[in-house]
């Protein structure tokens, strides 16, 4: 079982990593690449907005501390990453057989299951994503407290085990804190003769972790923007939203050719369309078979109860901000290979469904090979993304732009216009070519992409802002700092809409009101250079020598080539050395 998922994982060891979330979520993450332990009360128990959003709006202290380890470890050798991400996905498919054990006994269903869930393609996201560290790593501690509660019998030390391996599992990714549910089920589910009160009481010390990582993530979710806008406005809308997304995930488990790293998010549509009626009669149906099996077959209502309730978290209860990924199926589809392998099938029926189930791995795992292909470079990325998603306009945005980075101008080029030919009003394409334009050294074409952009789409923060220094490299002053103030106002947790906006300000004269600025937009993120390399400016302007030169050294600090910088203190030097003995 290992072997198969190693071998199903093997092209995604690779040197690289692509321009999805990984960027500024791990590879150039102020916290996170310092590999220092100087860098654990940020992640342990710094609560200020400005780190958490470092972060990435969250509190996951166990994925950062992997992260934190694959720096001190490896620094930029990006192949020792995706090794402890490797290391992680085998640790969890291993103690998912140990569970699988446990369940279906030791016997052929228990490593067809663990087959089946390891050499599955809709796991490479997660494992081959250097930003998706969180899943793996909330895998592997899930089922390690699985183990530990069907094993709890054997030492008593091994309940409250349970619940710190569920507190830290949350803690790597919340999705987690369906742990306790199922685990409640698998109690509903056991023999009359192995249930008691006293089994029943052990679900404390997994349920107390989990409320306490909730309690402490809901806190937190206001203050740096986790949620979304609610997809429906009816209770209705919100049920036929479920039911069509959890019909996609079946369709991607048991049908992936055309994964995506984007999909275009499902809509309300009246109940009478056929593919609505299609999705919730397969859910549905699919719901049925499980309640049905709860007696005859408890073990295949078992693994539908999991593949449910491990959903249950990103089907929108609380807003989030993806409404789809495939990402989301790595916990819930260890319950569909449950669910399968549990079926009870006559005596003569066993081999041939187990040559089958063998062959299915086969397949399953050719698959993931051709998978983790996809994840080796942007390109490649956006390319399968464009081709299965043609649809989504940032798709398109996203292949244009790894075209570019890669030198692939010519194709950038036509990616885009493909793109807008397509979609002639996404906003998002508008701001691609304006950023093109801005290379270009065309002003003109880059004002009037954003201004559509704009128009279109009003929420668009990178349009809004690099308007703003648009109109300052022009020379319009009072039109930099109105849409400055447009973007600080509208995004008011985004730390360089501020920053451009006090740049504005300068110019205009207004330094009081634009060291607020750069002070707000050090406090949102506290590892950004720029807001001190500013703030050494207004001071310099103001003809505070020493508050220009703390400024400018601590703008240094965060990144020592910041030639502003250094000339700014260059320029300190000179004056003091230039003044009279004796002055100030």
């Amino acid at each position: 079982m290992l072997l198969v998922a190693l071998v199903s994982q093997a092209t995604g060891l690779h040197s690289g990593t692509v321009d999805f979330d990984t960027p500024w979520l791990v590879v150039d993450n102020p916290i996170l690449s310092t590999g220092s332990l100087s860098a654990l009360p940020a992640i342990l128990w710094s609560m200020d907005t400005g780190t958490r959003l470092t972060l990435g709006a969250e509190y996951l202290p166990v994925r950062d501390l992997t992260v934190l380890l694959d720096f001190a470890l490896f620094g930029e050798a990006w192949l020792g990453h995706h090794l402890q991400s490797l290391a992680w996905y085998l640790l969890g498919c291993w103690l998912f057989h140990r569970v699988c054990l446990g369940l279906l006994g030791d016997g052929p269903r228990a490593l067809l299951a663990a087959l089946l869930f390891a050499a599955h393609p809709v796991h490479v996201e997660s494992v081959v994503w250097l930003a998706s560290r969180k899943d793996v790593v909330s895998l592997a501690l899930f089922m390690g407290a699985l183990v530990c509660w069907q094993r709890r019998g054997e030492h008593r030390l091994l309940a409250p085990l349970t619940g710190l391996l569920a507190l830290l599992a949350y803690w790597a990714k919340n999705t987690a804190v369906v742990l306790p549910a199922w685990l409640l089920a698998l109690e509903l589910l056991a023999p009359p003769g192995e249930r008691s009160l006293r089994r029943l009481l052990d679900l404390a010390w997994p349920g107390l972790a989990v409320v306490a990582g909730l309690t402490l993530t809901l806190s937190l979710g206001e203050a740096v923007g986790m949620y979304a806008e609610p997809r429906a406005d009816t209770l209705a809308g919100f049920v036929q939203l479920d039911l069509v997304i959890v019909a996609r995930y079946l369709g991607m488990l048991a049908w992936p050719l055309h994964l995506a790293p984007l999909y275009a998010e499902p809509t309300v549509q009246p109940w009478t369309e056929p593919g609505v009626l299609a999705s919730a009669a397969l859910v549905l149906g699919t719901l049925g078979v499980g309640l049905a099996c709860w007696r005859r077959a408890p073990l295949v209502a078992l693994g539908t109860a999991w593949f449910v309730l491990a959903l249950v978290p990103v089907l929108q209860l609380v807003p989030i901000q993806n409404l789809m990924a495939v990402r989301y199926l790595l916990l819930p589809s260890a319950g569909a290979a449950l669910a399968l392998c549990a079926v009870p099938l006559p005596a003569r029926a066993r081999a041939p469904a187990l040559v089958a189930g063998l062959v299915a791995a086969g397949l399953l795992t050719v698959l993931s090979l051709r998978e983790n292909l996809v994840w080796r470079d942007s390109v490649s990325l956006w390319s399968r993304a464009v081709a299965v998603q043609p649809q989504l306009p940032r798709a398109w945005a996203s292949l244009a732009a790894a075209q570019t980075s890669a030198g692939q101008h010519d194709a950038a080029g036509k990616t885009l216009a493909r793109g807008l030919a397509l979609h002639p009003e996404a906003a998002l394409l508008h701001q691609t070519r304006g950023l093109r334009a801005v290379e270009a050294d065309d002003d003109v074409l880059a004002e009037r992409s954003y201004r559509t952009a704009l128009r279109l789409d009003p929420t668009l923060r990178r349009s809004s802002h690099n308007l703003t220094l648009l109109l300052l490299k022009q020379g319009r002053v009072e039109e930099a700092v109105a849409q400055g103030a447009a973007t600080a106002r509208d995004h008011a947790l985004w730390a360089p809409g501020h920053v451009s906006y006090g740049v504005a300000l300068m110019e205009q004269g207004e330094l009081q009101q634009a060291a607020v600025v750069f002070l707000r937009a050090a406090e949102l993120d506290p590892h950004l250079a720029a807001p001190h390399c500013n703030l050494g400016g207004v001071a310099f302007l103001g003809g505070d020598l020493g508050a220009a030169e703390l400024g400018w050294q601590r703008c240094l600090e965060l990144d020592p080539a910041n030639e502003q910088a250094q000339r700014g203190l260059d320029e300190v030097e000179r004056r003091r050395a230039a003044a009279p003995r004796g002055a100030p």
